[in-house]
């Protein structure tokens, strides 16, 4: 039997660990582009066309209450000060074998800030321009 525990997934960015993670989908990546795209001529022969465009982004869903805010925060800052951002990304699940990665991400944007009579959940992209994805099993 295989077993999954959220709380084995780490996220490290700049060093830093992230915590303070919302509840549900807390940690997204995907690449921008299709790995591959196909063209097919007249007589139905196909070709595929191989990207290499390795480019994508990483989500994190924070709580608006998390310290990883300020993290994320003084990265974005960093960045809009002397282009200072420029960050690595490891994300690995302890549990199981999948990983992501970048040598260099940025924050894309600041995510919307608000205050509401609850905790809010606050989104960060980071973008680079080489993602690393293995989606691994347990």
């Amino acid at each position: 039997m295989k077993t999954y525990d959220p709380s084995q997934v780490v996220a490290t960015v700049g060093g830093r660990s992230l915590a303070g993670f919302a509840p549900g989908t807390f940690i997204e990546a995907e690449r921008t582009e299709d790995a591959y795209s196909m063209t097919v001529g007249i007589d139905g022969e196909g070709t595929r066309s191989k990207s290499n465009n390795k480019s994508g982004q990483v989500r994190f869903t924070l709580l608006s209450s998390s310290d990883s805010n300020d993290i994320l925060s003084g990265f974005a800052a960093a960045d809009e000060l002397n282009n200072g951002g420029l960050v690595p990304v490891l994300i690995k699940d302890l549990s199981g074998r999948a990983l992501i990665a970048s040598e260099q991400a940025y924050v894309k944007k600041l995510p919307v800030l608000g205050f509401d009579n609850e905790v809010r959940e606050v989104e960060w992209v980071l973008e680079t321009d080489n993602l690393q994805l293995f989606l691994g099993g347990n």
